[in-house]
């Protein structure tokens, strides 16, 4: 009933959800605006909900990196996005973390 939802045309839900303690469910989901749209918007009242990603899904993302933290996985993505990867080198580690309010 909770994610009843989420079940509809248009929208995917790509396993796994994961259940944590404080009853947080933190889960992937795919689709077009309007549908991704309606389906928020359909959650029970008692459920809040929170978009912490939007984008272009890359299904390899999972299979690189599944043990990878919240931040650990954001100075990953600071760091292609600014070029730390690149070659030359277009970025510094200092650049990276300040990108993330982080120390270097």
């Amino acid at each position: 009933t909770m994610f009843g939802s989420l079940r509809r045309t248009g929208v995917v839900v790509v396993p796994p959800i994961d259940f944590r303690p404080d009853g947080v469910a933190r889960l992937t989901v795919l689709g077009d605006q309007g549908p991704l749209r309606d389906a928020l918007a359909g959650l029970p009242d008692r459920i809040d909900s929170e978009v912490l990603r939007i984008g272009e899904y890359d299904w390899r993302q999972h299979l690189f990196d599944p043990e990878l933290t919240d931040r650990q996985f954001d100075a990953l993505a600071a760091a292609v996005e600014c070029g730390y990867y690149e070659s030359p080198r277009a970025a510094s580690v200092e650049d990276v973390a300040d990108r993330i309010d982080a120390a270097p």
